[in-house]
């Protein structure tokens, strides 16, 4: 593998911060599906994701978190769609080809034809507060782009941890320190019928400690085929419980949604700039049934 210096510039200005995921007036929550803001040009792009996934079946595993970081480098500078970091609630319905189309922000750069990635060394050291230590390393099974994973570990991501990024000749972004996000304790479903959504179905869930993340409920239908696939995103308030709103409550008696298709997923995000370089992490905690 070739590998290209993934290098931030040794002697910049103080680091702007664009943004962190918290709690924002209503003017600044678009609705899901609304156009996002890009930032300012850069020539590089650093993408961590904390994954911690918790299957709420009854079953008593502990939640599990991976990670995932890319490094992405052009020889222009551009903007870059930033993710939104709170949503107006609402719902959106998709269906057909939409259904099945990446909603994920981060999938953004991947998709611009002037940004490559390029390697930061064989392995991220991830280091805790606690002491405990582990790596991202270079996934061999990607043919198309470098990227860096870590194996699944039990429990959530601890607060304070962060990821050392050496690259390949020149220290280029130390103490990347990571957002964190409350796991997905509880996620239940009233007035199902057998094993799936009805219309006089809520859904509730454990409310966190604090309420200052993004949320998003995710669901879809029996997918026959893609022509009729139906899938439901929802931005909700992080409160507990969520009453289907009336016009994905008709979606209920055409259409199948299993229960197995339902998702939580609470999210935080941090943005930041150093010269031209731009660095967007995400704490994601996904509870699924």
């Amino acid at each position: 593998m070739t590998s290209n210096p993934f290098i931030a510039l040794a002697v910049l200005g103080s680091l702007a911060t664009l943004a962190a995921c918290g709690n924002s007036n209503s003017s600044d929550n678009p609705e899901l599906g609304a156009a996002r803001p890009a930032s300012d040009a850069v020539s590089r792009v650093a993408i961590v994701t904390a994954n911690t996934e918790t299957f709420l079946t009854g079953s008593s595993a502990p939640p599990t978190t991976t990670l995932d970081a890319r490094f992405y480098q052009s020889d222009a500078a551009v903007g870059i769609p930033l993710p939104n970091r709170s949503l107006t609630p609402g719902c959106t319905i998709m269906t057909g080809s939409e259904a099945t189309m990446a909603l994920d922000p981060f999938d953004d750069v991947a998709s611009m034809s002037t940004f490559r990635t390029v390697s930061s060394g064989e392995a991220l050291p991830l280091i805790s507060p606690d002491g405990a230590s582990r790596e991202l390393v270079q996934d061999d099974d990607s043919d198309e782009e470098i990227r860096y994973l870590s194996p699944a570990q039990p429990g959530e991501l601890a607060t304070g941890s962060y990821i050392s990024v050496p690259g390949d000749d020149i220290t280029t972004i130390p103490d990347l320190h990571l957002p964190v996000v409350e796991s997905i304790a509880e996620l239940r479903v009233t007035g199902d019928v057998d094993g799936r959504l009805s219309a006089d179905s809520q859904i509730e869930w454990q409310t966190p400690k604090v309420a200052d993340a993004m949320v998003r409920l995710t669901f879809h239908s029996q997918r026959d085929n893609t022509a009729n696939a139906v899938h439901v995103d929802c931005a909700v308030a992080d409160k507990g419980s969520f009453e289907l709103p009336d016009d994905v409550r008709t979606l209920m008696t055409d259409t199948r949604f299993p229960l197995s298709s339902l998702q939580l997923t609470r999210e935080r995000y941090s943005v930041e700039r150093l010269g031209e370089l731009l660095i967007m992490m995400r704490a994601r905690a996904i509870g699924s049934l």
